[in-house]
């Protein structure tokens, strides 16, 4: 165990892997279109840890650790991004569900309007009482 912590090559390891694990997530979501199984609370505290330590990292002037972890950051508010934009893309094609059974229904019923009179319709009558008053 002291060959590796007497070297200093370590370190980069750590810090490569450590800043890559959310490659394959922004990939796979990309391939697949869905982020669904990703938690985007996860994400938000990943990416708020990694801004704020990489701002401690700039302080204490140790660049090196500040681009990974501002790496980080920047994968963890893509993913944020790339499941708003799935998400909006999902809602956009649930409402043009209801556009299309909204006008097929408005089409039925006008045809069967045409052919008889609906069973919601309602007759008024309107009589003026009041022609006898003067």
């Amino acid at each position: 165990m002291s060959i590796i912590v007497d070297n200093s090559y370590y370190h980069y390891i750590a810090i490569g892997l450590g800043t890559s694990f959310l490659i394959p997530q922004l990939i796979s979501g990309y391939q697949s279109g869905s982020l669904k199984d990703v938690s985007s609370i996860s994400l938000l505290f990943i990416g708020s840890s990694s801004l704020l330590w990489g701002y401690y990292m700039y302080e204490k002037k140790y660049k090196l650790y500040m681009y990974a972890t501002g790496f980080v950051c920047c994968n963890a508010f893509t993913l944020l991004l790339m499941q708003i934009l799935q998400f909006y893309g999902r809602f956009k094609e649930h409402v043009k569900t209801f556009e299309t059974s909204a006008a097929s229904a408005s089409a039925s019923a006008s045809a069967s309007a045409s052919a008889s009179v609906p069973t919601n319709f309602v007759q008024l009558e309107l009589k003026n009482d009041r022609s006898n008053e003067v």
